[in-house]
């Protein structure tokens, strides 16, 4: 370990700080404040079942998916996502514990989702955690597209690309996706389906 390094703390979002997945729940919320778009769900569905035959990649079955969900600006994606946040609390206390303590240390922290990035930003303004990578959407022709899908290695190679002076210390996730990441880090810890955290 480079002792001049900054030492960089990693935390997976769905299913480590937040109890669930995210991007599932703001769907949810999204379509109850716009009942109208529901008839997009028929198009997500087939995407999702073409997912599950092999016949689309994670990447492009995300595309999909976002692509018929988010037909509006990205200032009202934006003002959508903060009003979910004002609602919800949905975190694993245990983890946040955590990562007050990483931040308390003076460890830069980092919250490494594959979650759109849109979305996730106004849950790292609650958590008070400056640093966040995620699945970038671009906007095109009045939708959004992915950009790279910030899971399994495309994490990793986001957070070396984001804080190449950073030395990863710690990183934790439930995801078996996020080994890479988890044996990259001096010591990576599995967050249980329970809330409780182990080593790897």
């Amino acid at each position: 370990m480079d002792s001049n390094k900054a030492k960089l703390a990693v935390f997976d979002f769905d299913g480590t700080l937040y109890k669930g997945d995210s991007f599932v729940d703001f769907c949810k919320f999204y379509y109850l404040k716009k009942p109208w778009r529901l008839w997009f769900f028929f198009i997500q569905l087939g995407a999702f079942l073409f997912w599950k035959l092999g016949l689309l990649s994670s990447t492009q079955f995300k595309s999909l998916f976002i692509q018929y969900l988010f037909w509006d600006s990205e200032v009202e994606i934006k003002h959508m996502s903060q009003l979910f946040w004002e609602k919800s609390n949905n975190f694993n206390e245990t983890v946040i514990e955590r990562l007050v303590f990483y931040q308390k240390e003076g460890y830069t922290v980092l919250i490494a989702s594959a979650s759109p990035k849109l979305l996730i930003e106004n849950a790292c303004l609650k958590l008070d955690v400056k640093h966040v990578v995620g699945t970038e959407l671009i906007p095109f022709k009045g939708r959004h597209i992915v950009m790279k899908n910030c899971r399994g290695p495309e994490k990793l190679i986001q957070i070396k690309l984001a804080f190449p002076q950073h030395h990863l210390a710690f990183a934790y996730s439930d995801n078996k996706d996020d080994m890479e990441l988890l044996h990259e880090a001096d010591q990576g810890y599995w967050v249980l389906g329970d809330g409780n955290i182990k080593p790897c």
